[in-house]
């Protein structure tokens, strides 16, 4: 199981995770191993044309770009 380990982690750093590993998608789970959800490829393209790095709302259930 593959697992991003910090919500903060621009979504930069989470696509070259996938491609490294050549996987489509990552469990995102807090310090102490709570799984807050799943993030995609799909989900780093959208976080892309959002403002502030895309990181804001990409892990907080909010649509991307928003």
């Amino acid at each position: 199981m593959i697992q991003v380990r910090s919500p903060c982690t621009p979504y930069k750093a989470v696509l070259e995770l996938l491609t490294r590993r050549g996987i489509g998608a990552v469990e995102v789970v807090t310090a102490t191993g709570r799984v807050l959800g799943v993030v995609s490829e799909r989900t780093c393209c959208a976080a892309a044309g959002s403002p502030g790095g895309g990181t804001a709302g990409m892990w907080d259930g909010s649509p991307p770009g928003s």
